[in-house]
């Protein structure tokens, strides 16, 4: 912005109260990406007629950050408002987002130790400044909030907007945050983008709309009933399962999006990973920072309940089967079937491919949908019906056939999977293309072509047998972490290894309450690393390089969530996503010698005794990481289980 030199006046304001509130308010509460929210939130709110242009500033080599708009901007009353802790602007409007009186100010001072606002109203000649510097207002002895200073300077039009820079950051800054500050603005901010109230850009790169790919006709709008009054709603499935975990349901206050991919009514399980919704939740009161709702007050238990038990969320829910083995797959696993039947691909699909329960198979059952199928100039459609007789007739001739599904025939019970019968109509439909075009018996070619599905369906099983033969042995990742893992190869772009009680946690006898599961990662990687698992949720408590007496605090503080301790290697030290059985027994060592990790020395005999006699691991599968690590500080335990 261009202003003049000349300072006009200048004068001081009252922001009562105690000058250290900031400080204290704004030292917890947050994520980096939720206080920068708050910020985008208010240009957002100053956005003129034409929208608004937002530019994020993340400079990592001076440390700061800045928030630039062009929108209506402050005038000085306005601009004092902004600065005094709690006071709302007067007047509500509807539709505004930051209008909570904490956010500007917490928020900058959570990000740093000293911010800057200049601001000037579309038409103004003025512009109007305030500065805030922790050490040095704090040192000030007994000078009151009513004397915080602002300058007046005169501003060269057209200005007009509000920079909000803060410096002296406390949160880390570094390249890789942009993906992920622009994937959470696509998807926060998606519709004022899509509608074209807002232009956001992070280092002049522009952040685009993020749209969920919504499964037609899946959305169902519903209004929940509650002591309050009734609370609208809405619940719809993902096109197809979210593996970085963008589920969930978005809740709202007063139209601002207060947490986004929630699992509110629903639980945290990868095989509910395509449900999406939102609910406004404007009588549930917030916390203090904005940034969740109070979750054990009465108001959210009541409506919490009310999404759970609504008929829309159970049918939703019920669709996608039940069980980490679900029908959930519907037509997409129906579709790798026909595909795999028609040649279209070499191997069936999981759920085509595995044996499934009584009631998986019925609710799999249940949500076949219609299918329509060309090949070599034909066309087949498939259809269901509730009738009798046998598991499916064939209508029609030539070109054009038309098979019925008889889902009441009680063959379908007497099968390990409902898609094997049908895969019969396909075998039909090839069968007398195959006929038709020469001197092939029908019957003989359809035993034929079943003859090969049975078989590619019987090397899949043994397929999904051997892996889980592999998981029942005893050794794999912990099933807290699963989620987190999906999540991690989603989005998190460097290498990564689960290791230590990540996977031996089930060798555990003197199980903890809150197990230290250990993620290695690349030497400087540890901070992103760290933001990465913190964006998956609240369930886990990252913390980064912790020496022995900050885990002595931090398992006090994880207080029964998932504790994740990040140590940073160097990339030849991580052999994949999951270490191996060697070499997660020796990073627990390292863990409980180096860290003081609450175990003892018979708890790691017994843990690499059991992986012995479960030949997960050999004598010379340890000794051979044993002498890469140089560990000698292993070797008597070592020589209690494998000998001398």
């Amino acid at each position: 912005m261009a202003v003049a030199a000349e300072c006009v006046r200048r004068g001081s304001m009252d922001i009562t109260p105690d000058k250290s509130l900031i400080r204290k308010l704004g030292s917890t509460g947050y994520r980096t990406y939720e206080a920068l929210s708050e910020l985008v939130d208010n240009s957002i709110d100053a956005r003129g007629e034409g929208g608004v242009k937002v530019q994020i500033g993340l400079d990592y080599a001076a440390q700061s950050i800045t928030v630039d708009d062009d929108g209506v901007g402050m005038d000085l009353d306005e601009l004092c408002g902004a600065m005094t802790l709690g006071k709302e602007p007067a007047g509500r409007v509807a539709g505004r987002l930051g209008v909570f009186g904490l956010g500007m100010k917490t928020a900058c001072s959570f990000l740093g130790r000293s911010f800057s606002v200049s601001t000037s109203r579309s038409g103004s000649s003025e512009e109007y400044a305030a500065e805030y510097d922790e050490g040095h207002w704090e040192g000030l002895g007994s000078i009151g909030w009513k004397s915080f200073p602002y300058t007046v300077r005169t501003a060269e039009p057209p200005y007009h907007g509000t920079r909000i820079a803060v410096t002296g950051l406390r949160v880390p800054l570094y390249p890789a945050q942009t993906t992920l500050f622009k994937r959470r603005i696509g998807e926060r901010y998606g519709e004022y983008m899509r509608q074209g109230h807002a232009d956001i850009r992070i280092n002049r790169v522009q952040c685009e709309a993020v749209s969920p790919d919504m499964a037609d006709g899946s959305v169902r709008r519903f209004t929940l009933e509650t002591s309050a009054g009734p609370v609208p709603a809405w619940i719809g499935l993902l096109r197809r399962r979210s593996v970085v975990g963008s589920y969930g349901i978005d809740l709202y206050y007063r139209d601002r999006l207060i947490k986004m991919h929630s699992r509110f009514g629903i639980r945290d399980h990868p095989s509910v990973a395509k449900i999406v919704g939102r609910v406004s939740l404007n009588h549930v009161p917030l916390n203090f920072y904005k940034t969740g709702f109070i979750t054990d007050s009465a108001e959210y238990a009541e409506a919490e309940q009310a999404f759970r038990a609504h008929p829309a969320v159970v049918d939703t829910a019920r669709g996608l089967g039940g069980g980490s083995r679900r029908a959930g797959a519907g037509e997409a696993a129906l579709r790798q079937v026909y595909d795999y039947m028609l040649g279209r691909r070499d191997e069936p699909g999981g759920e085509a491919a595995a044996s499934l329960g009584r009631a998986a198979s019925a609710s799999l059952l249940d949500s076949l949908p219609p299918l329509r199928a060309e090949q070599g100039g034909r066309s087949m459609t498939i259809e269901y019906s509730d009738s009798g007789g046998p598991p499916y007739t064939r209508h029609g001739s030539g070109t054009a056939l038309r098979y019925v599904v008889n889902k009441g025939s009680p063959l379908f019970r007497a099968v390990t999977n409902p898609l094997h019968i049908v895969a019969l109509a396909v075998a039909d439909f090839r069968a007398a293309g195959l006929a038709a075009g020469g001197d092939e018996d029908p019957a003989a070619a359809q035993h034929a072509i079943w003859a090969s599905i049975v078989d590619g369906l019987a090397g899949g099983r043994e397929r999904q047998g051997r892996k889980a033969a592999i998981l029942k042995g005893g050794y794999g990742l912990s099933e807290n972490l699963a989620g987190l893992r999906s999540h991690l190869e989603g989005v998190y772009h460097y290498r990564f290894e689960f290791t230590g009680l990540s996977t031996l946690e089930m060798y555990t006898h003197n199980a903890l309450a809150t197990p230290a599961y250990s993620l290695y990662t690349e030497k400087g990687r540890g901070e992103y690393l760290r933001d990465v698992v913190t964006e998956h949720g609240p369930e886990y408590v990252p913390v980064l390089d912790p020496d022995g007496r900050e885990m002595d605090a931090v398992y006090e503080a994880s207080r029964g969530r998932h504790l994740v301790v990040i140590r940073e290697y160097s990339a030849r030290e991580l052999s994949g996503p999951v270490a191996p059985p060697a070499k997660a027994w020796m990073d627990l060592v390292r863990e409980v010698r180096l860290y003081h990790m609450p175990y003892m020395d018979e708890d790691m005999v017994s843990i690499l005794d059991a992986l012995k006699h479960r030949r997960m691991l050999t004598a010379r599968d340890i000794d051979i990481v044993a002498r890469r690590r140089k560990s000698a500080h292993a070797r008597d335990l070592i020589g209690q289980v494998f000998g001398a």
